[in-house]
C-alpha cells in the first residue's frame, strides 16, 4: 500500500515536471515568435500584440487563452505551424552553430568597414543585424546597379529622400560577400 503511494507520487512528480517543461519550451517558442513579429512588423506595431500574448504567460488558466492568442496573430503575421515550431526549438538548441554564424557575420560586417568604408566618397554604417547601410558616390549607381544585376546579386538601392545616396546589402556566406566587396571596388576604381 505505501508502495503504491510512493508510485503515485513519482507519477504525479513527473508529470508534473513534463507539464513544467512543456510550458517553458512554449515560453521559449513565444518569445522568439515576438521577437520575429518585432522584425516583421515593427516596433509600434508589435508592442500591442506582445503584451497581449505575454499578460496571459503570467496565469496557467492564460496558456489556453495564450495558445489561441498566439495562433491567431501568428498564422496571420507569420504562418506559424508546426514545422516552424521545430525549426524554433532546433535554432533554440543549436547555440554553437549560432554563434559561428554570428561571428562570421560581424567578420564580414568588419571587411565591409575595412576594404569599402575607406573609398573615397563611401561610408559603411555600423550594423549589428544581418545587413549593413553604404553610403555611396551617386555617380557610381547606375554602374553597381548593373554590376550586381549581370552577377544576379540583389542589392537594395534606396530611393527615398535623405537616403537615395545609400545601399543596403544583406549579409550573405563570406565568399558571396567578397565577391559583392570586390565588385563594389571594382566599379568604384573605374
Amino acid at each position: 500500500m505505501e508502495e503504491d503511494l510512493k508510485r503515485n507520487d513519482s507519477v504525479k512528480n513527473i508529470s508534473e515536471l513534463e507539464k513544467k517543461e512543456k510550458h517553458r519550451k512554449r515560453v521559449q517558442i513565444i518569445s522568439l515568435v515576438v521577437f520575429a513579429l518585432f522584425l516583421v512588423l515593427g516596433t509600434i506595431a508589435a508592442i500591442p500584440i506582445a503584451k497581449e500574448l505575454s499578460a496571459d504567460l503570467k496565469t496557467n488558466e492564460g496558456i489556453e487563452n495564450l495558445t489561441e492568442k498566439f495562433s491567431r496573430y501568428s498564422n496571420k503575421y507569420l504562418g506559424y505551424n508546426r514545422i516552424s515550431e521545430d525549426i524554433a526549438i532546433a535554432a533554440l538548441k543549436s547555440d554553437a552553430h549560432y554563434r559561428n554564424i554570428a561571428k562570421l557575420m560581424n567578420e564580414d560586417r568588419e571587411r565591409y568597414e575595412k576594404e569599402i568604408g575607406v573609398l573615397p566618397g563611401f561610408k559603411v554604417y555600423e550594423s549589428v543585424a544581418n545587413f549593413i547601410l553604404i553610403k555611396y558616390p551617386i555617380a557610381l549607381k547606375e554602374a553597381l546597379q548593373k554590376a550586381f544585376a549581370e552577377q544576379s546579386y540583389k542589392v537594395k538601392f534606396m530611393n527615398e529622400p535623405d537616403i537615395n545616396t545609400h545601399l543596403r546589402i544583406t549579409l550573405g556566406r563570406p565568399e558571396q560577400n567578397r565577391i559583392v566587396i570586390d565588385t563594389i571596388k571594382e566599379i568604384a576604381s573605374k
